[in-house]
């Protein structure tokens, strides 16, 4: 080292940068090839936050020698100039040259996380970690895995990271949210705890307490959702992801604090927009705005943010994080509205069995085929042991078999049921996908129809339902409303469930569903459907009607008479079947 860079160096260790930089500049009019003066003076830039100095200097090292440290260095600047792909790729540049640099791989991972790329982050982390054990990498491997909703390898890597850091209150938040996330009792309790021992370990700790919220929030515990999350905001003002489901919270209160909470942030967003932001971040943005002018009935507002989305997802289809297709099934402009009123689409239903009495509601599931011969035995049987109330069991099967039309003939007759019927649909759709997406909503394509003919309540639920309580609870939990629905507690906002909805017959809720109607079959004419478009149609419509008609149905939430009263299997949880809360309806003769 020549005494002219060794006192820069000292220079730079007592913080008289200028100096340094000085003695710096003086040894490149000799050298202008000296790696050593242009290292330490990309730092010094760095230091006085002359970003784009420092990316020039060290863009010229790279050009005299590719070193690791250069391309380590330029990664830097990219990032703080929020370049994450470009920082990326210089961080896996450095690390081809000294692969065995521990430090190199915990920045390439930084940078992908703000990239936004959750699948590259596992397959470097993956790499460190076989250099070294890491609770800080397990970390970062457990937000990607949760990011790709794997949550079961999120767990592990957070149950690592509180392994080799066990004082750590940020692994412990972010474990519990994954626990929240499966939404099992058990998962929530051990969440919570994870919370308050997160915020024992660090008082100031407004991520626990937002985390704490969401917790309270999945599980339909308004109020203490609502005190946490305002703990959260007054520890961290522009904390917005609290600010945020603050507002969802008192939305579901019906509270009209939350048009207030709402307009704030959208505010903050609209603020962020004008910044760069990375991929990830501006995916969150867009889809926030969205979901709070739906939430204030902005429609045009809120499809301006959803094309933004959509457009941009579709044009980085490998970071596609969100279902661009759902997003171009969001239609809210006054055109599409009108063209769906004035569609007119046929009805091919038909009566294929029917057995009449007097009856105060209605139960309707509706399914194929296969569905039916899977679930309806123990979703009837179960329907009858645990209801003594006079109703009529409606039953829709679509693309029906002879066999299983024979099957229900033979079962419903059997049966204890005074009023039933069984009607079939034919449904044409060459791809398989399209096919079992149609099952899904089929049953709201007639309801407007259901509801004209029966003029009585209607329960609609899924056929591989088990109910445990008499159905009348739906209907009394809603005595001053129109319809009862489940409602999705956070961030969506495709803000009804499809599973179960109680619906008064009158001519709001008959309109209602024949916007749903038209919605969905405007996208089934195009062969667009993706999965979740029926909850997409649900909330849709009810947002269309009161922003052209000034009129919708008035709602009322049922989340908790809901789980009181049905055990809902779900379509993926097959070792459900074998369990006894299902098996006990399985006898015919029950």
């Amino acid at each position: 080292m020549n005494k002219k860079f060794q006192r820069a160096v000292e220079y730079y260790q007592k913080g008289d940068l200028q100096k340094s930089a000085n003695l710096c500049q003086q040894i490149l009019k000799k050298s202008p090839h000296d790696l050593e003066a242009l290292n330490l003076l990309g730092v010094l830039a760095i230091q006085t936050k002359q970003i784009d100095q420092a990316q020039v200097i060290f863009q010229q090292m790279l050009k005299i020698k590719p070193e690791a440290r250069s391309y380590s260095n330029l990664g830097y600047v990219l990032e703080k100039s929020s370049q994450f792909e470009q920082a990326a790729a210089m961080y896996q540049q450095a690390i081809k040259l000294d692969n065995k640099n521990y430090d190199l791989y915990i920045n390439f991972i930084n940078a992908l996380t703000k990239a936004g790329r959750s699948t590259d982050v596992i397959k470097v982390g993956q790499q460190a970690l076989a250099l070294k054990p890491s609770a800080k990498v397990y970390a970062e491997l457990g937000i990607a895995y949760y990011q790709l909703q794997q949550t079961e390898a999120a767990e592990q890597a957070f149950r690592q990271a509180i392994k080799l850091s066990p004082k750590n209150a940020e692994y412990h938040s972010k474990l519990g949210l994954v626990l929240s996330y499966h939404k099992t009792e058990q998962g929530y309790q051990e969440a919570e705890q994870l919370f308050k021992y997160s915020i024992q370990l660090q008082t100031h700790n407004p991520i626990s307490y937002y985390y704490l919220g969401v917790n309270y929030l999945f599980q339909r515990q308004f109020t203490k959702a609502e005190h946490h999350f305002h703990q959260a905001v007054m520890q961290k003002s522009d904390l917005i992801d609290a600010r945020f489901s603050l507002a969802v919270t008192q939305h579901r209160m019906q509270n009209i604090e939350s048009k207030q909470t709402f307009k704030a942030v959208i505010q903050y967003y609209q603020d962020q927009l004008q910044q760069k932001l990375p991929f990830a971040s501006l995916l969150n943005t867009l889809k926030r705005l969205a979901t709070s002018h739906v939430f204030l009935n902005q429609l045009d507002k809120a499809e301006q943010y959803f094309r933004e989305l959509e457009k941009i997802v579709k044009d980085n289809p490998e970071k596609g994080t969100t279902n661009y297709q759902l997003m171009a099934a969001t239609c809210f402009s006054p055109d599409f509205y009108q063209n769906i009123l004035n569609a007119d689409f046929p009805q091919n239903t038909q009566v294929a069995i029917q057995k009449l009495a007097k009856f105060d509601y209605v139960v309707t599931a509706s399914c194929d085929a296969n569905y039916f011969s899977k679930y309806a035995k123990n979703f009837v049987n179960s329907l009858l042991q645990n209801n003594h109330e006079a109703i009529h069991l409606h039953l829709h099967i679509m693309n029906p078999i002879d066999e299983v039309l024979s099957e229900a003939q033979n079962f419903l007759s059997q049966q204890n049921i005074a009023s039933y019927c069984v009607t079939t649909e034919q449904v044409v759709l060459q791809d398989a996908k399209l096919l079992k997406t149609y099952y899904t909503f089929g049953r709201f394509l007639n309801m407007a129809q259901w509801l004209e003919t029966y003029q009585k309540p209607i329960i609609s639920l899924d056929i591989d339902a088990i109910v445990e309580k008499p159905l009348s609870y739906l209907i009394d939990a809603i005595p001053e409303a129109d319809m009862g629905v489940r409602s999705r507690q956070i961030t969506s906002w495709e803000e009804f469930v499809a599973n179960v909805m109680v619906i008064k017959s009158n001519p709001e809720t008959i309109a209602y569903f024949d916007v749903v109607r038209r919605y969905l079959l405007h996208f089934v004419e195009k062969s667009y459907l993706v999965w979740g478009v029926d909850e997409l149609a649900l909330t849709a419509a009810h947002h269309l009607r009161q922003y052209y008609e000034k009129q919708s149905p008035k709602l009322q939430f049922i989340n908790t008479e809901v789980e009181e009263v049905l055990w809902q299997l779900g379509h993926k949880n097959v070792e459900k079947l074998e369990e006894q809360r299902f098996t006990q309806y399985s006898d015919e003769t029950t």
